[in-house]
């Protein structure tokens, strides 16, 4: 599965980078069309508190694949050019690029609004900060709890995301653009590596840090409202 999937990563990279290299707008307008079914798909179900989670979860990682998917793309195009690029080059790609984030960003506001809207949320203004200290106790949860491979992982499992996949299309395109030959290529990797553990240690830390301080600040708040500490208990339960 894992393979499949970042086969599928890898054929979204692709068909990302023809939109932003080409100088044809079909195919990126094609692209953000696609983006704006969903409103057509979500705006009239109806949704309870959970199911919103669920939602955000999911446009939760799709924001990240989208942005990481941008910065491959950026990454290989500077690559591909020698760190050659003409001004023309470069805003056509930026353009391009703000139009597709910025597109995903106007959808998904939609969206919610409308879902919002036609299933009278009444707890909309501490929904998604509701939604955060999920999140957040997932993190705590994690790291208190024996046994744990990676305190990331309740909360990767919590949102859908599968980081195996991406850290293959990583591999993938570091292959291509870094030299892989010799003891250059082994100092390289080695480097690298320590660049990638180095910084995944800085964001584990800075992320229990930031879940800690708005751990606290939530049992204050929730101290205060009795609907939020309602609707903390109704995701707390959701796996």
């Amino acid at each position: 599965y894992a393979t499949f999937h970042a086969y599928i990563c890898f054929f979204m990279v692709i068909t990302l980078n023809v939109a932003i290299n080409s100088h044809s707008g079909t195919l990126i307008t094609l692209l953000i069309s696609n983006q704006f079914i969903e409103l057509k798909t979500f705006v009239f179900k109806q949704f309870m508190v959970e199911h919103l989670f669920q939602l955000t979860c999911s446009d939760i990682v799709e924001r990240f694949q989208l942005i990481t998917f941008i910065l491959f793309i950026t990454i290989q195009n500077f690559a591909d050019s020698s760190f050659q690029l003409t001004y023309q080059s470069v805003l056509h790609s930026l353009t391009t690029i703000s139009v597709a984030v910025a597109s995903e960003c106007i959808v998904d506001w939609l969206k919610h609004s409308f879902i919002h809207k036609f299933n009278y949320l009444t707890v909309s203004a501490n929904l998604y900060t509701t939604y955060k200290n999920v999140l957040c106790s997932d993190v705590m949860g994690s790291k208190l709890k024996s046994g744990s491979l990676d305190i990331m992982h309740r909360v990767c499992r919590r949102i859908g995301f599968l980081p195996l996949p991406l850290a293959v299309l990583v591999v993938k395109i570091g292959m291509g653009i870094l030299p892989m030959r010799g003891w250059l290529g082994i100092g390289v990797i080695g480097v690298t590596w320590v660049c990638v553990v180095t910084l995944k240690v800085l964001l584990h830390l800075g992320v229990l840090v930031s879940c800690l301080k708005m751990k606290k600040r939530a049992g204050k708040e929730g101290e205060k409202n009795e609907e939020y500490e309602k609707v903390l208990g109704k995701l707390a339960k959701i796996r």
